[in-house]
């Protein structure tokens, strides 16, 4: 559980995309905090990827979906992703993210379009008192073996969204195959 304002407050935090730009993680092979987003913007659609301002908790009341762009530290280009609302009223939000674009890391593609998808669910608990839950999935033949990574990143995600400084927590991965939990 986390303490946030309004519903307005947690959809200006979902939708403040260039806000994750320097969004850290405990990098399993790096042994150390590195910036796990290098990049982010809103951008226009699908078909036009110009930066944008962030999307506004307005927009994110509609049921199209919204379009960002993203680099991580482990990819050699941007990654198009596309995010939609599921769920928004008062006591619950419910978004979800998906890459619409590959996700490559030079010339090798470690994610087709489509295979890095997360949802997110944030529920009012009473008052200002909000609950937070996520499920992530990554598929392609690089994803196995990794998730000792893919849990550290949730993590940073989580903390991202529940309005947690980066890495005033420890890491709940630290080894390659052992988690801490």
């Amino acid at each position: 559980t986390f303490r946030m304002g309004g519903k307005d407050e947690l959809l200006a935090r979902v939708g403040g995309i260039s806000t994750m730009q320097g969004l850290r993680y405990w990098s399993v092979s790096d042994g150390g905090w590195k910036s796990l987003v290098t990049q982010a913007y809103a951008a226009n659609s699908l078909n036009n990827n110009a930066k944008r301002a962030d999307f506004s908790p307005l927009e994110l009341r509609g049921d199209r979906p919204l379009y960002f762009s993203q680099t991580d530290n482990r990819s050699s280009s941007e990654v198009l992703y596309k995010l939609q609302v599921r769920e928004n009223n008062d006591n619950l939000i419910i978004f979800e993210t998906e890459n619409v674009t590959p996700i490559r890391a030079f010339l090798i593609t470690l994610l087709e379009p489509g295979e890095a998808k997360s949802i997110y669910f944030i529920e009012r608990i009473k008052g200002n008192i909000w609950g937070y839950f996520s499920l992530s999935y990554a598929a392609g033949r690089n994803a196995e073996n990794n998730e000792a990574s893919l849990i550290n990143r949730a993590a940073a995600y989580h903390r991202f969204f529940t309005g947690v400084p980066g890495d005033s927590t420890p890491p709940l991965a630290t080894q390659i195959g052992r988690a801490h939990v």
